[in-house]
């Protein structure tokens, strides 16, 4: 009997917190879930946490992939109607999945967003009064960020529309998943990691998909990138987000909401720019790499564009700012 909803999760070396992770998902309550734990190049310690932890199953990765080719490797044979892709540093409550489940069911909706607040570990001590995200913003300069990062933990209290789900936690329709992957590719392995949430996101936006914050599904996340933690992330990994912004603008933009935030986005790059000249050097070389994965992500926006079929009404707000309200 398939399950309801599969929650797969991918760890690599985050120790006791990835079975802290799995244990809470195996937790869920109201809900048929299957919980698929991805040890990716994981020390051999890492299966033995996963096991003890009460996974379903367990994909042992021998030698560490990227981001997108690890879940691409697993969600490929997973059937489940719902599928949801889940950090091993973020801590389900026992409701989450069946809250997000409800509101997954509303029409043309492909991704439901939680909601996430701070954390520096599993225990209810090591949880902070501020969110984490709600969801994916996207602005008018097309760059993406979390809505309601470090806002108090009791914002953001009715439910409402977003631009997509954050991978920390992501619950997606399998429908929908299927109809925006690209050549049996559903994560851009050229992007390998960062923003490949964001990209989904926006291509699920294209073809007519929605997605929506249901506050009542609540998890906790150890966020290791974020606006309030950038600083000290390694600059390989601040490179690779700079340069997958191109990518994922190159693969997704549109004519009407390329002219229509134009000025917008010039006056970012330009900032952009001369941050990466006076600030962190170490950035320039995210355009060579962009130039260099313009081809791949040019075949890649040909294979997809069959399937753009929302309206620049549609795509505008989105680009602009879309998220809940906040409430306080």
């Amino acid at each position: 009997m398939t399950a309801e909803i599969a929650i797969v999760v991918i760890c690599r070396a985050e120790g006791q917190l990835a079975g802290h992770a799995v244990s809470a998902a195996r937790a869920q309550r109201g809900v048929d879930a299957d919980v698929i734990a991805i040890a990716n190049g994981s020390p051999p310690e890492m299966l033995q946490i996963l096991q003890e932890a009460g996974a379903d199953q367990i994909v042992h990765l021998p030698v560490e992939l990227s981001y997108a080719e690890a879940y691409n490797s697993v969600l490929a044979g997973v059937q489940a109607p719902a599928v949801m892709t889940l950090n091993a540093d973020c801590f389900l409550e026992p409701s989450f999945c069946a809250v997000a489940l409800d509101a997954l069911d509303e029409d043309r909706v492909g991704g439901v967003q939680g909601k996430l607040l701070r954390a520096t570990g599993p225990g209810i001590d090591d949880r902070s009064r501020e969110i984490d995200s709600v969801g994916i913003l996207m602005n008018r300069f097309h760059r993406n960020t979390l809505a309601g990062h470090g806002a108090p933990s009791d914002a953001y209290s009715r439910p409402g529309p977003v631009f997509g789900p954050d991978g920390a936690a992501a619950v997606y329709r399998r429908e929908m998943l299927d109809e925006i992957s690209l050549a049996g590719e559903l994560f851009d392995t050229a992007m390998e990691s960062y923003t490949t949430d964001v990209d989904i996101a926006w291509r699920a936006r294209l073809a007519g998909w929605r997605a929506v914050f249901a506050p009542g599904a609540v998890a906790y996340h150890v966020r290791s990138y974020s606006p309030s933690t950038r600083a000290k992330v390694d600059p390989a990994l601040r490179r690779l987000q700079f340069r997958n912004r191109y990518l994922m603008m190159l693969k997704n933009e549109t004519p009407g909401t390329l002219v229509r935030h134009l000025p917008a986005i010039a006056a970012f790059e330009a900032a952009a720019l001369g941050h990466a000249l006076l600030r962190e050097r170490f950035l320039l070389a995210g355009y060579r790499e962009a130039a260099r994965l313009a081809p791949g992500t040019l075949r890649r926006r040909r294979l997809g564009a069959e399937r753009r079929t929302a309206a620049a009404s549609q795509i505008l707000p989105a680009l602009a700012g879309l998220a809940p309200e906040r409430t306080r």
